[in-house]
């Protein structure tokens, strides 16, 4: 016979946890804090959503400009401080068994565009050159095309760099 299955409030509350402890890790937020956002109406809809539905591949937990905690399934209009996202990396249904396989998260700085550089940049170009073999080596190229523009991009964002 196989094992019973948890309860459904048992299974959201374990999944609720496990976002909740990168949140408070995340923003360095005490208890208190997190008990705010977390009794939300408006966090409990965007966790539900992004849990339950799988079209919904997002979620963001960010402060707003008034230095309040919130969660939205969209990127938010601006960002304060930090923004925090949740990426399902692929269309599912979020269980406890499946989170920690499903679910990537990480953080945005203020500066989106220099945030994604640094990804890209420190983490996925040398990942993709370490890979890379005789077939690899157009997707690396491309890579780098993608790189300058981000580059350019930025300068632009900052009145650095003209392009004609």
């Amino acid at each position: 016979m196989p094992p019973a299955q948890p309860q459904e409030g048992a299974q959201i509350e374990a999944r609720q946890n496990w976002i909740e402890t990168h949140i408070r890790s995340s923003f360095r937020i005490q208890e208190k804090d997190l008990k705010k956002l977390s009794d939300s109406d408006e966090y409990r809809n965007c966790l539900k959503q992004f849990m339950e539905q799988p079209d919904q591949r997002t979620m963001f937990v960010y402060y707003t400009p008034q230095n309040q905690l919130i969660c939205g399934v969209t990127p938010p209009p601006v960002i304060s401080k930090k923004a925090m996202y949740f990426l399902k990396n692929k269309k599912t249904k979020i269980t406890q068994e499946n989170m920690i396989q499903t679910i990537m998260f990480g953080d945005i700085a203020n500066q989106p565009l220099e945030s994604l550089n640094s990804l890209a940049n420190d983490l996925f170009l040398p990942m993709l050159n370490q890979n890379s073999e005789k077939g690899d080596k157009e997707i690396v190229s491309q890579f780098d095309k993608f790189l300058q523009n981000i580059y350019v991009t930025i300068g632009q964002t900052v009145c650095l760099i003209f392009h004609d």
